[in-house]
């Protein structure tokens, strides 16, 4: 741990890395982090902040249903009835296999939906691709699964009017899917919107994660299949409380852009122009400032893929739309 890193510093007394990692203990902790960042000298957040492009944001709505406590995963959908905006989300371990439509004009609940034949052991990230639903479960804190599981199912249709009654989706199709070097954590789901690719980023605390891809993801039948591995990423040089953690991705609609995101920033990967998509991982990330939020495990493009819509675990919850079309 070095010295001169006082966010560290802080958490470390704080007891955030070497005791138990409990919610309230992450908020203080990050609390008094970023206050800190903002009058101590030397490495850390300040630097990191200093070197990061700054876009607009701005708070759309704010997310208080007592059902979603724990958002983990984020999609915006591209077919709402009766207009605005409808965002899907869902919790992470804890809850059942379900996912919630939001107004994202007010934040309010709009519908739930079990997700016909799926279960829910650790669901971590959500994608939505040419009308079909994504849904991750692929947590895996303890590194010991000998599989994770991708649901994919038809969006559902939204009710014009909020409805409290749980409704279901259509039958859903599980993707079983092995890593071909062992168990990994992950929180991180993301499908391309033409190939249907399927992509999976792990989540480290070193930073050095791991890229993995199922191909023709969208097309595939239910069943058991090896991962690919197509990249290797390295995040390093955050000074936030848990630093260099991806937690949530999305693809721009046009395939154009590959945002990631840790506790404390984004990350905008491109691919090449006439390369093939999958030269993205390896270029040269731009790191982006994101706004200030307790746990921020969850991110989706907007369909005109313009912004970014990010919002956190814990109640209330901000939903933060972020400006990217100058990024």
């Amino acid at each position: 741990m070095p010295p001169s890193d006082p966010a560290r510093v802080i958490a470390a007394r704080l007891g955030t890395r070497l005791g138990a990692r409990t919610r309230m203990t992450s908020y203080l902790g990050v609390a008094i982090v970023a206050a800190a960042a903002t009058v101590l000298p030397g490495q850390g957040i300040v630097r990191a902040f200093a070197a990061a492009a700054q876009p607009p944001t701005r708070t759309l709505a704010t997310i208080s249903a007592p059902q979603l406590k724990e958002i983990s995963g984020c999609a915006v959908s591209s077919k709402t009835p009766g207009g605005g905006r409808i965002v899907w989300v869902h919790n992470d371990s804890g809850d059942g296999p379900n996912v919630y439509a939001i107004d994202g004009r007010t934040g309010r609940l709009r519908a739930t939906f079990a997700v016909a034949g799926a279960l829910a052991e650790d669901w971590e990230d959500g994608a939505l691709s040419r009308g079909l639903l994504y849904l991750g479960d692929i947590g895996d804190n303890a590194a010991d699964r000998a599989s994770v599981v991708v649901y994919r199912v038809a969006e559902p249709v939204v009710p014009r009017k909020s409805v409290a009654a749980v409704q279901t989706t259509s039958a859903s199709v599980a993707l079983r899917l092995r890593y071909p070097d062992g168990s990994h954590n992950a929180e991180t789901l993301i499908v391309h919107p033409t190939s249907g690719d399927l992509y999976i980023v792990t989540k480290t605390e070193d930073g050095h994660s791991g890229v993995y891809a199922l191909r023709g993801a969208a097309t595939a039948e239910a069943g058991s299949y090896a991962l690919e591995k197509v990249a290797d990423l390295t995040i390093a040089g955050e000074g936030l409380i848990y630093p260099n953690e991806i937690t949530a991705g999305d693809i721009s609609p046009t395939g154009d852009r590959i945002v990631l995101r840790t506790y404390q920033y984004l990350y905008v990967y491109r691919p090449s122009p006439g390369i093939s998509f999958d030269s993205a991982w390896t270029s040269v990330a731009t790191q982006v400032n994101a706004p200030f939020l307790l746990q921020a495990e969850a991110l989706c493009f907007t369909p005109d893929g313009r912004y970014v819509l990010t919002t956190q675990e814990g109640l209330p919850a901000p939903l933060v739309e972020i400006d990217l079309r100058k990024v």
